[in-house]
């Protein structure tokens, strides 16, 4: 049976315009900091597939803190289902992934925020 974990409008890095910047700060690492829980969340739970609807991020600016997170926790992803299948050492996916792949892939501006 696949197992799949299906969220969305997760809204990383949003500005938090009404909070001032210590409070704005915070929120956002709680957000990030909810998307670690999910990411671990679906590793303990054996879930194939993660299904990221809706908005990841809240425009197309995004932190190089938030990008080296995604990247860290998909890497996590990537090499338990393949070290499950017992395909990783033929396996050139995790190889691929990188930084700048996933910039590509979701098509934002990576800065110092």
């Amino acid at each position: 049976m696949l197992k799949v974990l299906h969220t969305g409008d997760l809204h990383l890095d949003t500005a938090f315009a009404s909070l001032d910047e210590r409070q704005a700060q915070i929120r956002k690492n709680e957000l990030r900091a909810a998307f670690t829980s999910m990411m671990t969340y679906a590793r303990m739970n054996g879930m194939d597939v993660i299904l990221m609807a809706g908005d990841i991020f809240d425009n197309r600016f995004v932190t190089r803190e938030t990008v080296q997170l995604m990247v860290r926790e998909f890497e996590k992803f990537v090499y338990k289902v393949w070290r499950e299948l017992q395909l990783l050492e033929t396996s050139v996916l995790l190889n691929r992934i990188t930084k700048s792949s996933i910039v590509r892939l979701i098509n934002v501006e990576v800065g110092d925020m």
